[in-house]
């Protein structure tokens, strides 16, 4: 069976400390300007025109609807197709956080794998843009993209953004790895300041390794996005305003942001590296729903969980687990840290519990072994986990 590894991402510019995803910009910047604005006046078109239906239409019936009429603006076939995609998940997103008709504003345009060219010796990408025309972008940091591109990996999908008086390029590549054949089952617990893990043997069930992965990233990011709402709370609606108010808050904004990133890349980079030394299957919690529970139940529980950015965390530990094939499923959570895997379990206190052994040990263990059998029951009747162990009855 072969897994499809996909990862996205910029590149960085030569002779930089810094990181800056990014493009050179063309002799002549107007059609590719003329393009982008084309593009997001043609999604919001769409979205204007959808917005009131009771159903959002099918990509078939948008075809329908709008092909004719975007090829007439000078797009060409797959500028059209990736537009009414892009304009259904917009509507579909928004309605389904029951938020406002969205306007758009940033210039940014997805395109299909057949409206660019890439020459990477020479280091330019050519962009398909209105009218049959191609303008070339001189991208940066060619040295990490060839790195990957003789790896195996084949560019697929691309954005183009318009910031800053500047072009940005994020490019996703994808490769196909051939899957290996778990010797063990990994259960992750996420939490906000670190990730537990229970790997267990495939055959008899027992404790490999365990371990916590302790990090400090989402609790940073906490308190600098504290501090960028005290300033807003301060200062009232008139921080707007105010240059400096602005760059402060969208400083530690951003700051807020890269940690959360740098951390979610650390700890998967850790995880995926044990399940790699022990050929784990990794389950992971299926958290869908998680931040709406937290805002009915606690406030400062639901601000809590702002930055707790489990779906990025999750994701990044799927695309790194791809790349070395191993498999990543998805199991329910409701009451894992609760369940004992062995028996009835005394609670010291919220964190601490003991095990019918006799050994002592918190709830994020206890919940990451659940999530492991869990596993187990999943896979139970392929090949290599016959006979694996049954996870524990679960209360409600």
């Amino acid at each position: 069976m072969l897994l499809s590894a996909r990862m996205a991402g910029g590149w960085r510019d030569e002779g930089q400390s810094h990181r800056r995803n990014g493009c050179g910009g063309p002799p002549n910047p107007q059609p590719l300007l003329d393009f982008l604005k084309a593009y997001r006046d043609a999604v919001q078109y769409i979205v204007d025109t959808i917005w009131g239906l009771d159903r959002v239409p099918s990509v078939r019936q948008l075809h329908e609807m709008f092909y004719r009429e975007l090829r007439g603006w000078g797009f060409r076939a797959h500028h059209v197709s990736e537009i009414y995609k892009r304009a259904k998940e917009i509507v579909k997103a928004v309605k389904k956080n029951g938020g406002r008709k969205p306007i758009l504003r940033r210039l940014t345009a997805r395109l299909h794998s057949y409206e660019y060219r890439l020459d990477v010796e020479r280091g330019v990408l050519k962009v398909a843009v209105l009218h049959g025309g191609w303008v070339e972008l001189r991208l940066r940091g060619m040295r990490r993209l060839k790195r990957f591109l003789a790896e195996g990996w084949r560019p697929k999908e691309l954005l183009v953004s318009h910031r800053n008086d500047g072009f940005k390029v994020y490019m996703t590549l994808e490769r196909e790895v051939e899957e290996r054949k778990p010797r063990t089952v990994m259960g992750v617990d996420v939490n906000l300041g670190n990730v537990s893990y229970v790997v267990l043997d495939a055959e008899s069930g027992r404790i490999v390794t365990a371990g916590v992965t302790v990090f400090k990233g989402f609790k940073r990011a906490l308190r600098l996005r504290k501090m960028a709402e005290s300033l807003q709370k301060r200062l009232g609606r008139h921080w707007r305003f105010m240059k400096w108010s602005r760059k402060v808050y969208k400083r530690r904004m951003s700051r807020a942001r890269s940690i959360v990133n740098d951390t979610a890349h650390f700890a998967a980079k850790k995880l995926v590296g044990i399940a790699d030394r022990y050929g784990s299957l990794i389950v992971l919690e299926n958290l869908k729903g998680l931040k709406m529970c937290a805002s009915e139940e606690n406030s400062r529980l639901a601000w809590l969980f702002t930055q707790l950015a489990y779906r990025r965390l999750q994701g990044f530990i799927e695309y790194k687990a791809a790349w070395r094939g191993l498999k990543t499923i998805y199991v329910p959570a409701k009451s894992t840290s609760k369940a004992s895997p062995q028996g009835k379990v005394k609670k010291l206190n919220y964190r601490w519990m003991v095990l019918p052994n006799g050994v002592a040990t918190t709830r994020d263990i206890v919940a990451a072994w659940n999530l492991a059998l869990k596993g187990f029951t999943r896979m139970r009747g392929s090949r290599g986990f016959r006979g694996a162990p049954k996870a524990p009855a679960v209360r409600g």
